[in-house]
């Protein structure tokens, strides 16, 4: 809370006239018209978003429409721009911490809830994905890799990675991520080849001792992680040429 008390967050006396949440109010609807008619007719609201699942197939398990949003927040770098029933405030703030310190203003903390968790919901999450990869870029990288709250590998801010040593694929496992197809297509491909499939969390140490760490999506494929942290990754000739020869065909 110190650093949001040194931006001018508190002065400015908006944190003090955010509420609290106490409960969460859920309904079941029953929809007469399909979502996306729905969902079109906010369309020109300041502030809608809309995330639409592509398939029962694919890796995002939820249509999601938010509209009419009483908090907003959007940040350049360290320039933050906060709007909040029709004021508006600019701080000088590391975007991270100030989110983190919404997160905890907003924290629910009803154990008997059966809200879903929303870390869980990937579409949810995707600042903190952009983030994470404009701080990768920013540091001479061209991916980030998230961590769990323990310090084991989750995924990179577009990808899933894995690692493959002798015959076995390490796949880190995580409960904050969806299986998306794009990963379940190179599992298949590689124990269709005769690899053991082990899914277990990692500790991000542990990880990067591993050779042929790989990254894939549906854009790019399999892809050679080339080094992490500046240290090299020893990699197998042909292996993700392999994968995406099935990948692909």
């Amino acid at each position: 809370m110190k650093e949001i008390e040194s931006s001018g967050f508190l002065k400015n006396g908006l944190m003090e006239q955010l509420p609290f949440l106490e409960e969460v109010y859920q309904e079941t609807i029953a929809l007469d018209h399909p979502f996306q008619e729905i969902a079109a007719l906010f369309a020109d609201d300041p502030g809608t978003v809309l995330l639409l699942s592509g398939s029962d197939l694919d890796c995002s398990r939820y249509n999601i429409l938010a509209v009419k949003p009483w908090l907003e927040l959007v940040s350049k770098h360290k320039s933050v721009s906060i709007k909040y029933q029709g004021r508006a405030f600019e701080v000088q703030q590391d975007p991270f911490s100030l989110i983190q310190a919404l997160l905890d203003r907003f924290k629910f903390n009803n154990d008997e809830s059966d809200l879903p968790l929303l870390a869980d919901y990937k579409t949810l999450n995707y600042l903190y994905y952009e983030r994470a990869g404009q701080f990768a870029k920013d540091h001479q990288g061209d991916e980030a890799i998230i961590l769990n709250p323990d310090f084991t590998i989750s995924e990179t801010n577009t990808a899933s990675i894995f690692a493959i040593k002798d015959k076995t694929v390490m796949v880190p496992e995580s409960i904050h991520v969806l299986d998306g197809v794009t990963i379940k297509s190179v599992l298949t491909i590689l124990s269709h080849k005769g690899y053991d499939i082990c899914k277990k969390p990692v500790p991000k140490e542990q990880f990067y001792l591993y050779p042929n760490i790989i990254a894939a999506n549906a854009l790019m494929g399999a892809v050679k992680v080339l080094s992490i942290d500046k240290n090299r990754i020893e990699h197998e000739k042909g292996v993700c040429s392999m994968i995406n020869e099935q990948l692909f065909k």
